[in-house]
């Protein structure tokens, strides 16, 4: 009978493989590797005990304690790694707006990235955008879009730089994405 249990493999994991870890790896070949490649049976010939907290990033070990027939402890070390992040994409990923009201006032809206993790986000235009987006619309870090009143009629390309910041778990990500914001 093969041995099998719930718990991460041993080896090098980021931190989102350890997240699922718990959906069930096969330890079989480890623990008979470790055991001199005899079968043994999970809590007739051994126990597993699992370090906790093994969702963040650190080292981390499995104690297999042989007991019945036999006596001995194996312990199986591992790492887990930070995760790397993604940031799919911006909305609005394109606006239109009324230049009979830019003629009066400038117009604000706010953008949002979606990543992976729930990152906090921050949001720079990048400097390849077009030297006529860049005269009349602007960015704030916290992902405010201003476009200026007397905005002239056009379909404006704006590139934003977007960051995911890091956290102990998963890596910062930094992308270029674009939208369109269009004056009718």
């Amino acid at each position: 009978m093969l041995v099998t249990c719930a718990f991460a493999a041993p080896g090098t994991f980021s931190a989102e493989e350890a997240a699922g870890a718990s959906s069930g790896y096969s330890w079989a070949e480890s623990i008979d590797e470790m055991l001199s490649g005899r079968e043994y049976v999970e809590g007739k010939d051994y126990t597993v005990t699992p370090d906790p907290g093994r969702k963040n990033v650190g080292s981390y070990g499995m104690h297999v304690t042989l007991q019945g027939s036999y006596s001995g402890t194996v312990t199986k070390n591992f790492r887990i790694k930070r995760a790397a992040n993604s940031i799919s994409r911006i909305t609005p990923s394109s606006k239109t707006l009324k230049y009979s009201t830019l003629k009066k006032k400038a117009l604000a809206f706010q953008i949002k990235a979606k990543d992976k993790f729930g990152a906090s986000m921050t949001y720079v235009m990048d400097s390849k955008t077009a030297a006529k987006a860049k005269k009349w619309i602007t960015i704030s870090k916290a992902g405010k879009v201003t476009v200026r009143k007397g905005t002239p009629k056009n379909t404006y390309t704006v590139k934003v730089k977007v960051t995911a910041a890091g956290t102990k778990n998963y890596k910062a990500k930094t992308v270029t994405k674009s939208m369109k914001i269009t004056v009718k």
